[in-house]
């Protein structure tokens, strides 16, 4: 909740008594005629500390929910591009006895992406939906191209070299941010 003091911005403008209203910014502005002496228009803004307390509550939970749901479109999408990317990219790279047994998503640190090479289990970071398309199937290549060389080798990056022959670009975009 709000604390003691409340802080608030006051407009002098051709109003009949005291108004009040919370900004997008989460700021109190009231909005008072230029002769109500402040101290009127803090004692307004202490009876109404109760409105101030729920209409912020309000707010707030509403930016958590848009929050939230923008997170859960952008993954919804993430998902799918991956798995458009997998069943395209897999038929190209793979032979026909290794293919990956799962996909999964989570946030990670420090890698965009996981191939554990004994499961077939591919994670994605899903902070991925926040770069272009490009950067999630160079990500996609370079996981799948583990299911046939599992070290980091000259044989590795000729495979992916092959399939994407401009991936060191891609690795610079995914290098302009940190994990």
């Amino acid at each position: 909740m709000i604390d003691s003091k409340i802080n608030y911005k006051v407009e002098r403008k051709k109003v009949k008594g005291i108004r009040m209203r919370i900004n997008p910014q989460n700021e109190i502005v009231v909005s008072a005629r230029i002769g109500i002496p402040l101290y009127e228009i803090d004692q307004f803004v202490s009876k109404n500390r109760d409105w101030i307390d729920k209409t912020l509550l309000k707010i707030n939970a509403r930016k958590e929910k848009e929050s939230a749901l923008k997170e859960r479109c952008s993954n919804e999408t993430l998902v799918v591009e991956t798995e458009n990317f997998i069943k395209y990219w897999q038929g190209i790279i793979l032979t026909s006895d290794k293919f990956p047994t799962r996909v999964r998503f989570r946030k990670m640190k420090t890698r965009w992406g996981v191939c554990n090479i004994k499961t077939g289990v591919i994670t994605i970071n899903s902070e991925l939906n926040k770069y272009p398309k490009v950067c999630l199937e160079y990500v996609i290549v370079h996981e799948l191209s583990h299911l046939v060389h599992s070290a980091h080798n000259k044989n590795f990056w000729n495979l992916v070299e092959k399939h994407l022959p401009n991936y060191k670009q891609r690795i610079k975009l995914l290098s302009l941010k940190s994990v």
